[in-house]
């Protein structure tokens, strides 16, 4: 299937070779059109899960069920996320939405629907309190008008893998805990449009606009996303103490996307990050 150039107005820029995402499906531009390609993988992983929860409402999901939530996309990315799967236990989900919790925040497992989604287009990425190893996402899901936040260890072992791992999600009831995270510098990521539109509700809630609302919102509006090459710089100096300087001179030879090597006893594949992800 192919479709001429005035179909898709935002790719007429696009390079020949080049795939992009329109809707829920991914294209490759051609010398004669879009070509379309398959059914974008987020969007399938995403209604799987949705499926899947349905199935854990009712009750019919197998014990010890994990949720495979895919891999973080560019947002994610670009936020310093590695790409390794991310995954969430049925059981967690179960406790955590439960009245009888013991932080008592409890939410219906249906307010969490297109998770995989939202996850990767977040309102906040932010850096956790007390875990170095932890990032934290505000999403637009919402229970009971209130937004959904997502705690995440971005290094979880499990098994023989090094996987993200979801350990905590609830809906996060103080705005300005979330304001005062990105006051203390936590704020590492955001989406411009939702998060003045973000302030602009807790302004409008005047049991939770404090002192430095105004200070608040203009951190918001002077706050630029790093880039995904200033991630790719970190990434490339990590590996470079893990396995000397003369690392990359080795990795870069005859390394096409998709080669897999091995430094140090583990085996790395080349996604475009030059071999920072750990191959399993």
């Amino acid at each position: 299937m192919k479709v001429e150039g005035g179909f898709f107005e935002k790719g007429r820029k696009a390079e020949i070779g080049e795939i992009r995402r329109f809707g829920d499906s991914d294209w490759k531009k051609t010398a004669e059109g879009w070509e379309y390609l398959r059914k974008n993988k987020l969007y399938q992983i995403n209604e799987r899960f949705n499926e899947d929860l349905e199935k854990q409402i009712k009750g019919e999901l197998p014990k010890g069920y994990k949720y495979n939530i895919g891999y973080p996309e560019d947002k994610l990315l670009s936020a310093g996320f590695p790409k390794r799967e991310i995954h969430m236990m049925a059981t967690s989900l179960s406790l955590k939405s439960s009245d009888k919790y013991k932080n008592k925040h409890p939410f219906n497992l249906k307010d969490i629907k297109n998770l995989p989604l939202a996850l990767n287009n977040p309102i906040f990425v932010l850096n956790s309190k007390t875990q170095s190893t932890s990032k934290v996402v505000i999403t637009d899901l919402t229970s009971n008008g209130i937004n959904i936040l997502v705690a995440l260890q971005i290094d979880f072992k499990e098994k023989d893998a090094i996987v993200i791992s979801i350990r905590s999600i609830y809906p996060k009831e103080s705005l300005n805990a979330i304001k005062d995270w990105v006051m203390n510098g936590l704020l590492i990521w955001r989406d411009k449009e939702k998060s003045l539109k973000f302030s602009s509700k807790l302004q409008s809630n005047s049991a939770e606009v404090g002192e430095n609302n105004n200070d608040f919102q203009q951190k918001l509006k002077r706050f630029i996303n790093p880039s995904f090459s200033e991630h790719k710089d970190i990434l490339k100096k990590s590996m470079e103490q893990q396995f000397g300087p003369e690392y990359f001179e080795k990795a870069k030879k005859g390394a096409e996307i998709g080669t897999i090597k091995e430094f140090g006893g583990k085996k790395y594949i080349n996604d475009s990050l030059i071999f920072c992800c750990p191959y399993q």
